[in-house]
């Protein structure tokens, strides 16, 4: 808002004398003593005007000026409360889609997950081209192997496997067909490189507990058995 200053010196300046009119549009100011409107503005102005000395009237392009700032500040405030709204606007778009990921699988980085009962595993291994002799197994917390993931149905003609990522999914079972306890289960996968055994890079399908939602706007996902990331950790969401 526009400042009002109330000394001697600014009524002298615009060639008021008689301050009850300028007075009367400044009283209108907001409840801020020194915060001036749009309606007040004008009405000082026209104030201004009325209690000019005729003989030495006010100097247009000065004049011109205090319109061409004032009317400028207004623009600024007006432009400031239209971006701030946007940007509410947006926080709480983006805060409901999130709230909307709560019970979905989101694939992250990394090659460990919570089982629940029944549940098993899934993701995606990352092969590089011309990968060959593709293994992959399933793990406990303790690191021992319980499954070998079949990853044949992926191998070419050739023999290789197709660069990118390529998916998995295991059901939960052992190797003996038997159900494995609710827990912490990791998948580790290698193959063959241009004759070089290399480990490949695994994302897993993680669910979600809850979203957070930052005082500055960040959305965090809480996932389950394996903690918080950031929407940008995010690759696959299904």
């Amino acid at each position: 808002m526009t400042n009002v200053n109330n000394s001697a010196d600014f009524w002298a300046k615009y060639g008021i004398d008689n301050k009850q009119a300028a007075a009367k549009a400044a009283d209108k100011a907001s409840n801020d003593p020194n915060a001036m409107g749009q309606t007040e503005f004008l009405e000082l102005m026209m104030a201004q005007l009325e209690n000019q000395d005729p003989l030495s009237p006010q100097d247009n392009t000065e004049f011109i000026a205090q319109l061409a700032q004032f009317s400028s500040v207004e623009g600024i405030q007006s432009m400031n409360t239209s971006v701030n709204s946007l940007v509410d606007s947006f926080k709480s778009s983006q805060a409901l889609q999130a709230s909307a990921l709560v019970g979905r699988k989101v694939q992250i980085d990394g090659n460990a997950s919570m089982m629940k009962d029944g549940e098993g595993m899934s993701g995606a291994f990352t092969l590089p081209e011309g990968s060959r002799d593709v293994e992959a197994y399933i793990t406990d917390s303790t690191g021992k192997v319980v499954k070998e993931l079949d990853m044949t149905g992926y191998r070419q003609s050739d023999g290789s496997y197709p660069a990118g990522k390529v998916p998995f999914e295991w059901d939960g079972m052992d190797a003996d067909g038997n159900p494995l306890p609710a827990g912490t289960y990791s998948v580790s996968a290698n193959a063959s490189i241009n004759g070089v055994p290399t480990a490949l890079a695994s994302n897993v399908n993680v669910n979600v507990d809850s979203v957070t939602m930052g005082t500055g706007g960040q959305i965090t996902l809480n996932l389950a058995g394996y903690g918080s990331v950031g929407l940008s950790d995010v690759k696959e969401f299904h």
